[in-house]
């Protein structure tokens, strides 16, 4: 009812159309295109929005009141989507907005301007200007003093106006109890204060120096560190800059921006200090602080060097959104934009589901600050982050750096572990700016993560096609044989399907034989809550199955192998770690099944196994050769428990795990039904230039199944089809979930897949058994979806 409400608000509202509505990137070249005559249409997608995602089946509250405080105010609606251009893959940042392409460093300016007009729009706002004067108060106390630094502490005075700055200065002495006796009551006071702590090393300056925010009294190993290599370290409290918006009240900031703000005031700081180099000034910060010196950084080039370590997603992130949706864990969002509504723009909302349709990513960010020396600190194991996406943000700006010949300027770190700073990484952070700083010789190697790209596994394998020798084919002919005769009997289909299996075998490549499972064993059974247990499987070092089913199993259990997403830091273990409170796992136990799940080929605990070294050693096998397998292991290993049905053993899958499970069950009748959601659409109908990743997507940006790439530009060339993938699976039940507003796949490609593979089922008289449901819906896999899932799963359990 409250969502209603409020929803009769919005439509009842004078809508005041800015910012979305007056400057976007659109279809039309780069031109503007007004929509402010489409309101109705507008609206609607905005009542989608809020329907969408308000559920509360996983206990968790979906309100955004600030988020809808400011929809009722600003009276703003979503863009056109229709009108905006697509962007499946990032924006290239050396491609102006009209398409052409920037070749010479005495352009980068004018394509800058365009990025920072993008990011003004849809994500900073309204920034405040620097400050014409601050006024800078010393404690008068002596300052105290260690065998390693001199510790000040300092207080600015900050407003938009210098009179009253200077009022202040002449009237108001520096005090430690300032914040305790009047924080968040300005109503007689004329600035705002800003509270910071100086370290200065000992030794003669001037000192390069390093300006991070925080609040405690205690040293951190960071700034011991710095302080002995000579850094000047200068931390501000945050907490005093969210009162800043009382003072400066005709600015329209977030959070995160005003801490950037604050940052920069201490900029001021050590600019009026004679021991401070001032070409050596750097901000490091690590997760939020991360997100915050960024936005400094953007803000104030006297910024020299940048930090980012673990930011996260939200304002002053680099992690690519696009690579931050349900299918790749972390924060989504929808998560960043409902749970810190602060830390974001509120039109960031409007693009849930739709980030292909943002014309700016995390990588503008980052390009900004070209050629500053900036450092990406990202994490293997962190779950707020997406390693993979910020590598590849990584790797898109470093164009930028190589344009402008400053490429050693950029660098990325990832380190193994998660959402942390260890010593080691704390060393390595330092090492690389004192290289930046000339303090000591560059010897920095980018950590890397992922070290395929096709180009290398064509060079390292020798793969080469004449493509032009494959016949075009359409999705039309399913039940016709090579030489055009008409299919009219499973016996028929069967030889034609023994046929596209053997095509799809040339494709995905060898599926590597492994020794037969002889025994399997439950390690560390344990209860989980009330009424599941847990348990682990090794089937070797690498491939772990984690095991979760009802404490009161019966004697035979039906099972359920989920197949994860492109979860690249947490593997199966997202939406348990970082998502929902339920995982997949356990509420598919709760429907009364074994539960396994497992970290996929190159995901999760083994992002690490599928580089390029790995097609070194195996020139002839695919990551999805190796996912195909797996799958059969731990089916093999389940079957040696005698309280398992293994007439009854099934597959579901999210994204890649909807792929991965098609593409096993062909090649193993053991498995009884798939449930495949998001999972796939046409490759050879997927051209659709860059509203969608194409079959790039499994041979370009990642390293699923490389031989399709060498039909890039020739799809119709391609073997096989989804849709025989499909119909090999018959007669055994398929249910498909394709949501509508997938934007990894045009609807229409799915459903023909789905259309002409129904004709093999009823071939075999059951066509009842595939069906497709699409919701009005975005790619995800939220409880709903789980529930519609499970439910079909039972019946065909039955």
């Amino acid at each position: 009812m409250v969502k209603l409400l409020f929803l009769s608000l919005i439509l009842s509202l004078s809508f005041l159309i800015t910012g979305c509505g007056d400057r976007v990137y659109s279809k039309t070249n780069g031109q503007k295109v007004s929509d402010k005559n489409l309101p109705e249409k507008r609206t609607k997608t905005l009542q989608h929005l809020i329907t969408t995602f308000s559920s509360d089946k996983d206990g968790k509250p979906q309100e955004v009141p600030i988020w809808e405080s400011w929809l009722r105010r600003s009276g703003e609606l979503p863009p056109d989507f229709d009108q905006l251009q697509t962007y499946a893959i990032p924006p290239d940042l050396l491609s102006f907005q009209n398409g052409k392409p920037v070749t010479d460093p005495s352009q980068w300016p004018d394509r800058k301007q365009e990025i920072r007009k993008a990011l003004e729009q849809f994500m900073f706002g309204n920034w405040p200007p620097p400050p014409e004067k601050i006024a800078i108060k010393y404690e008068e106390s002596k300052a105290e003093e260690t065998e390693l630094y001199s510790k000040q502490n300092v207080q600015l005075w900050i407003a938009p106006s210098a009179r009253n700055v200077e009022y202040v200065e002449r009237t108001r002495a520096y005090s430690p109890s300032y914040r305790r006796e009047t924080r968040g009551d300005y109503s007689n006071y004329d600035a705002a204060v800003l509270n910071v702590v100086l370290y200065i090393p000992k030794g003669k300056g001037p000192f390069p120096a390093i300006i991070q925010f925080g609040i405690r009294q205690e040293i951190s190993l960071q700034e011991t560190e710095s302080l002995k290599r000579g850094y000047m370290y200068c931390r501000f409290d945050v907490n005093d800059a969210d009162y800043f918006p009382l003072v400066y009240t005709d600015y329209d900031c977030n959070q995160i921006e005003w801490w950037g703000y604050a940052a920069s005031r201490c900029v001021d700081l050590l600019y009026s200090r004679n021991d401070v180099d001032k070409s050596k000034i750097a901000v490091y910060g690590h997760s939020r602080s991360g997100k915050t010196i960024m936005i400094a950084a953007l803000m104030d080039e006297r910024i020299n060097a940048v930090i980012n370590s673990h930011p996260g997603t939200a304002a002053g992130s680099f992690n690519l959104w696009r690579y931050a949706g349900d299918k790749f864990g972390g924060e989504t969002l929808e998560n960043s934009t409902r749970r810190f509504q602060y830390w974001n723009n509120p039109r960031m909302r409007f693009f849930i589901g739709r980030e292909n349709k943002m014309p700016f990513d995390g990588h503008f960010l980052v390009a900004l600050l070209a050629p500053r020396p900036c450092l990406m600190g990202s994490g293997e194991r962190d779950a707020v982050g997406e390693i993979w996406g910020d590598q590849q943000c990584y790797m898109a700006a470093k164009k930028v750096y190589r344009l402008l010949g400053n490429e050693q300027k950029l660098g990325f770190y990832a380190s193994p572990g998660g959402h942390e700073v260890t010593p080691t990484m704390t060393n390595d952070y330092l090492d690389w700016l004192d290289m930046q700083f000339q303090r000591k010789p560059f010897s920095f190697n980018d950590k890397l993560t992922y070290t395929y790209s096709f180009d290398k596994w064509k060079s390292l394998t020798g793969e080469g096609l004449e493509t032009n020798k494959f016949p075009e084919r359409d999705l039309n002919n399913i039940l016709m044989t090579e030489n055009g005769k008409e299919i009219k009997s499973k016996e028929e289909w069967e030889t034609k399907a023994d046929y596209i299996r053997s095509q799809i075998k040339w494709v995905v490549g060898e599926l590597p034989i492994y020794d037969k499972i002889a025994k399997a064993s439950l390690e560390n059974e344990r209860k989980s809550g009330d009424n599941l247990l847990k348990a682990e499987i090794s089937i070797n070092e690498k491939l772990i199955a984690h095991l979760t089913y009802p404490a009161d199993k019966e004697e035979k259990i039906p099972v359920v192998i989920y197949l994860h997403a492109y979860l690249d830091a947490n593997g199966y273990n997202w939406s348990r770690g970082y998502g929902y409170t339920t995982s997949v796992g356990e509420r598919l136990a709760q429907s009364g099944f074994l539960a396994i799940e497992f970290d996929q080929f190159g995901y999760g605990l083994r992002n690490r196994d599928c580089g390029i070294e790995f097609y070194g050693e195996n020139k002839n096998v695919s990551a999805l050769g190796i996912m195909i397998q797996d799958v059969r292991k731990i089916i093999d290993a389940i079957s040696l428990l005698d309280w398992v049905d293994k007439d009854k053993i099934m597959v579901a899958g999210y994204s890649l795990g909807g792929m991965v499970g098609l593409y096993t069950a062909v090649f193993d009748t053991r498995i009884q039904a798939v449930a495949s959601t998001c999972g796939f659409g046409s490759m050879r109908m997927d051209v659709h230039g860059n509203e969608t990743e194409g079959i790039k997507r499994y041979s370009h940006l990642r390293p699923t199944i490389p031989r399709l790439g060498l039909f890039l530009d020739n799809e119709k060339r391609i073997p096989y089809d989804f849709h025989e993938v499909l119909a090999l699976i018959a007669p055994r039940p398929v249910f498909i979930l394709a949501p509508k507003l997938d934007q990894d796949w045009f609807f229409e490609d799915v459903e023909i897949c789905y259309t002409e593979a129904a004709k093999v089922f009823d071939l075999y008289g059951i066509k009842d058994n595939i069906s497709l449901n699409s919701p009005d819906d975005f790619n995800r896999y939220p409880p709903e979806y789980q529930e519609i899932i499970n439910k079909w799963l039972i019946e065909s359990a039955k």
